[in-house]
């Protein structure tokens, strides 16, 4: 009974979601499944795109799926403040426990995506996540440092874009920070941490605290 009340309230708030921040032409399609107990704050100033040219119901989920055993999050949120802009394609899953906060950033996550539980977004520059990439659970990117730092007397600029190539795999409790640039292909293994990292080949495997490129010419087999 509670399993059904809850799918009752997800279509429902789903309904409202849509038509409150997609345009119009859009909303009428439905694209956009969101669980009911995401907390969302999108100002007036910011939007939601759903970029793909053919439009389904539901084809993109938010607040749903991710690994079991995994424990999630007990709150997810999904904030746009400040001309940001969230873009959403065909067949993307951001799973159970999310948090993305963008404030004046562009986050673009790409055709059939899967995010598993608690993602951490933090986007106030641009963040782009390619087609068919993965990301595990715990993952965590942030193109902004937050602040500010002074060195030498030079301001030293605190946001840049991440680039996550097609065909990526960021395995669990990955961390990947502004600059960072993964290439189509690669794979992120599992707790590294990633600051600003250029990858200049694809198919690399790329490891490490700090994370170095470990191998190349390697090939993800799902």
């Amino acid at each position: 009974m509670m399993h059904q009340l809850n799918r009752l309230l997800c279509f429902i708030y789903s309904i409202y979601f849509n038509f409150k921040y997609l345009l119009l032409k859009d909303a009428i399609y439905l694209p956009i499944k969101i669980n009911y107990k995401t907390k969302v704050y999108i100002d007036n100033s910011s939007r939601i795109i759903v970029s793909s040219t053919t439009k389904k119901m539901f084809m993109v989920e938010i607040g749903f799926k991710g690994t079991k055993f995994i424990s999630k999050n007990s709150e997810q949120s999904l904030t746009l403040i400040n001309n940001s802009k969230l873009i959403l394609n065909a067949n993307c899953v951001i799973g159970e426990g999310h948090n993305i906060y963008c404030n004046n950033g562009i986050l673009t996550i790409n055709n059939d995506v899967y995010i598993n539980r608690n993602v951490l977004i933090q986007c106030e520059n641009k963040i782009e996540l390619g087609k068919d990439t993965l990301l595990g659970w715990n993952v965590s990117l942030r193109d902004t440092d937050g602040h500010s730092l002074n060195s030498s007397g030079q301001t030293r600029s605190e946001n840049a874009p991440i680039l996550i190539g097609k065909k990526v795999w960021l395995a669990a409790n990955v961390v990947i920070l502004k600059g960072s640039i993964i290439t189509n292909g690669s794979i992120v293994a599992t707790g590294s941490i990633v600051p600003g990292v250029i990858v200049k080949r694809e198919n690399c495997l790329v490891a490490g605290i700090p994370a170095k490129v470990k191998k190349e010419n390697i090939t993800l087999e799902k």
